[in-house]
Parts: C-alpha cells; sequence; structure tokens
C-alpha cells in the first residue's frame, strides 16, 4: 500500500518554465487540487505544505506565491491569515470584494429578514429564501449571524 506522500507525489508534474508544480489529480470547481488523507479530502495546497514544510498553524491559511491553484510547488506556498491573503490578492489586482459585497441583498433585506419571526404565518424558510432570492443555507446564515455579521 503506497503512503500518502507517494500518492501525493503521483499527482503533480513540474512545469520548468514557472516553476509550479501543476497538479492533475481531483480538483475543485475552482481549480484547486484536493486528496484523500485517508480520513477526509484534503487540499493538495496544504498537504504539499505539511508534507514539505511543516504543520500548519491554527489560525493561518496558505497563501500563493505563483497565484496558480493547481500549483503545489512548496516554495510558492507561504502562511498567512485571512486578512493577509485579502491584502496579497488586492496588491495582485485579483479584484477581492467581500462576500457581503458580492450579495444580491442590501443591507436593509438582512434586517427585514431577521426582524420576520421564524413561524409559518409569515411563510417557510425555503418561501423567505425564495422572496429574497437566496438559499436556505444562506438564510439560515443570515439569521444566525454568520452572515452579514455586522448588520
Amino acid at each position: 500500500m503506497k503512503t500518502l506522500a507517494q500518492r501525493f507525489d503521483e499527482k503533480f508534474t513540474p512545469e520548468p518554465m514557472s516553476g509550479c508544480w501543476l497538479w492533475f489529480g481531483a480538483v475543485n470547481s475552482p481549480g484547486y487540487g484536493k486528496i484523500w488523507d485517508g480520513e477526509k479530502v484534503e487540499m493538495a495546497h496544504r498537504m504539499s505544505y505539511r508534507l514539505f514544510v511543516g504543520e500548519i498553524p491554527s489560525g493561518l491559511v496558505i497563501c500563493y506565491r505563483c497565484d496558480n491553484p493547481a500549483c503545489v510547488n512548496p516554495e510558492h506556498l507561504f502562511l498567512g491569515t485571512m486578512k493577509d491573503n485579502s491584502v496579497d490578492c488586492v496588491s495582485k489586482g485579483r479584484n477581492f470584494v467581500p462576500r457581503e459585497e458580492q450579495s444580491q441583498l442590501s443591507a436593509e433585506q438582512v434586517a427585514e429578514i431577521r426582524a420576520l419571526p421564524k413561524c409559518i404565518p409569515f411563510g417557510s424558510g425555503k418561501d423567505i429564501a425564495a422572496h429574497y432570492g437566496v438559499s436556505r443555507g444562506g438564510l439560515y446564515k443570515i439569521r444566525n449571524g454568520s452572515r452579514w455579521g455586522h448588520v
């Protein structure tokens, strides 16, 4: 049986011009690699960092020097906070837009949603979500404050 490191090594190929190690295993919709670690699916760039550099401290994320989601070269990866990653994104012109600014909802609509009683006479969660053009999961996150927490 192959080790995780052996399986990992079989799923990328070095690209000589950029120095990227291009992942050709499974990917998610934005193009980031994924690999089964024996217990769960792990992002390939995070696995690369763990295998070649070390553990990822709690609260930190892996950022890219090359901005290539398919790259798993540990020399192209660095630790940072979510804020560091956002600043890096903006500084490289990748047009980072906070989730709330991507939303079709206004702050007033979020306040309306939160003011609605959570009972059937005012409509089911499905009906309310459809009225505001959000998913039921999105509605739940708005109501519990994990989205639009500043409103």
